[in-house]
C-alpha cells in the first residue's frame, strides 16, 4: 500500500513513488522535527533538509546544492514545485542554474 493506504502508481522501478511517499510523509508529519547540516548536502538531501524539516541548523562548514543544470537533469524530489513556494521563483531559478 501506498501513502494514506491508497495503491501506489506503478513506475518502471518503483523508486520514484518510494521518494514521492517518503516525501509526503515528511511534509505531513505532525510534530517539530530539526534537521543538522554540517557538510556537504547535494540534490534530494537539500530538499530533505529544507522542505521536511521545522528547523535547519547549518554549520559554517555546510554547503548546499542543486547540481541540476551541470548534470542536464530535471530537479526531482518535488524542488522544482516546492523550492519557490520557500523562497520566490526568481530566487529558485538563480539557486537551480547555480
Amino acid at each position: 500500500r501506498g501513502l494514506m493506504g491508497k495503491p501506489p502508481i506503478p513506475t518502471s522501478d518503483g523508486a520514484d513513488m518510494v521518494l514521492k511517499n517518503f516525501v509526503l510523509c515528511c511534509l505531513k508529519f505532525p510534530k517539530p522535527s530539526i534537521c543538522a547540516v554540517n557538510g556537504l548536502s547535494v540534490g534530494v538531501a537539500v530538499n530533505f533538509a529544507w522542505f521536511c524539516h521545522d528547523y535547519v541548523i547549518a554549520s559554517p562548514q555546510a554547503k548546499f546544492r542543486y547540481p541540476f543544470s551541470e548534470l542536464g537533469i530535471v530537479p526531482e524530489a518535488s524542488s522544482s514545485l516546492l523550492l519557490p513556494q520557500l523562497v520566490g521563483l526568481v530566487a529558485a531559478k538563480s539557486i537551480f542554474i547555480l
